[in-house]
């Protein structure tokens, strides 16, 4: 019985492993087979297609304002707690965007594949929001209890942001539906540059409240800038929940056993490139989103001078946004791997002259 129970979950991972196999092997022919089949596809782009490019989009630059929402609330917290809010504070809030951020990665990352992508995205739009709103509304006995719950909810945070990474930019890569050909520009344009614009987007923010509020009240500053935060989701929940399944989800998903093994097997070169540009690329991004604001003061003469200091921020940030077009531009024009060994050589080259 056993040996015949086996049989077949054996002739399965034969065939799953012959499919993949062929696949790979044969790209280029199995490319052009799909090419008359999508040649059309644009032609038949629905308006919930158009709207969850466009959710999907505004929830990367709601990501982005979060990641970059500390960037000025670390100058804010050491002139209103000075006694309190040192390095070790700091850190902690931080890591814990961080840390929420990876476990939102993950486990949302795999609830896609097995759930389908709405519901990835609508639980991570409710983290979003949720933690928002307590961050601004963070209190305690004490004003060390007020931080703890302000680190707890900000790891809420981080597990909604973690989960829009995935959920957002392959709905949005779905729905947008490109050829091969463009598929790389169309990504970095639905993914890469919502979020760069998150960065300034924050600052912009910062510095009409600021105007608004006055040095003099910081504290309705910092809870002003979380609660901001919770709008941008809130905006867009309603279309989440009425978002149709992708086409391309519909007709290809693995809903059950997922072969994340074979997948592994088959292209962990490619990948472990991947991995690693990202790596490198989040290594310099999250510190800069979250310590920019604080090196830059330190070149300053005035430290408490929050809206010059919100300015040069801005200005660092908008620069980065140009890259991201021509990256977006050239990106399918040129060879991905020597285009990325031109962008690391400029950095190293960048770096030594810094040193």
């Amino acid at each position: 019985m056993s040996s015949n129970s086996q049989e077949p979950s054996l002739k399965k991972e034969e065939f799953i492993q012959t499919q993949a196999e062929t696949r790979l092997d044969s790209e280029d022919e199995y490319l052009q087979l799909r090419a008359e089949e999508r040649a059309h596809r644009t032609e038949h782009r629905t308006w919930s297609d158009i709207i969850t490019i466009i959710c999907s989009g505004f929830a990367l630059i709601s990501d982005g304002y979060q990641n970059n929402v500390m960037t000025m609330l670390n100058k804010v917290f050491p002139i209103l707690y000075p006694k309190i809010y040192g390095s070790e504070l700091s850190t902690r809030l931080s890591n814990a965007s961080i840390v929420g951020t990876i476990f939102g990665q993950v486990g949302m990352g795999i609830c896609c594949d097995y759930m389908g992508r709405k519901w990835a995205i609508v639980t991570g739009t409710m983290f979003l929001i949720i933690g928002t709103i307590l961050c601004a509304a963070a209190h305690g006995t004490t004003v060390q209890g007020m931080f703890w719950m302000l680190t707890v909810m900000r790891g809420a945070v981080g597990i909604g942001i973690g989960s829009e990474y995935p959920a957002s930019s392959v709905s949005a890569n779905e729905a947008a539906n490109e050829s091969c050909k463009r598929r790389g520009g169309v990504m970095v344009l639905v993914t890469n540059l919502p979020l760069s614009l998150g960065g300034p987007f924050a600052l912009i923010i910062f510095l009409i409240v600021y105007s608004i509020c006055g040095k003099d009240h910081l504290t309705a500053i910092w809870r002003t800038m979380f609660a901001i935060g919770a709008f941008w989701p809130l905006v867009i929940f309603y279309f989440r929940l009425k978002m149709a399944t992708g086409e391309l989800y519909k007709k290809n998903a693995i809903q059950k056993k997922v072969p994340y093994l074979l997948v592994l097997k088959y292209c962990w070169k490619r990948l472990l490139g991947v991995c690693a540009c990202w790596f490198l690329y989040d290594f310099v991004t999250f510190p800069n989103g979250v310590f920019s604001a604080q090196i830059i003061s330190s070149v300053l003469h005035n430290t408490k001078d929050l809206k010059k200091i919100a300015e040069w921020n801005l200005l660092l940030g908008v620069i980065a946004i140009p890259g991201v077009v021509v990256g977006a531009f050239i990106c399918d024009r040129i060879d991905c791997s020597t285009f990325h060994r031109v962008l690391w050589f400029d950095e190293l080259f960048i770096q030594y002259g810094t040193w």
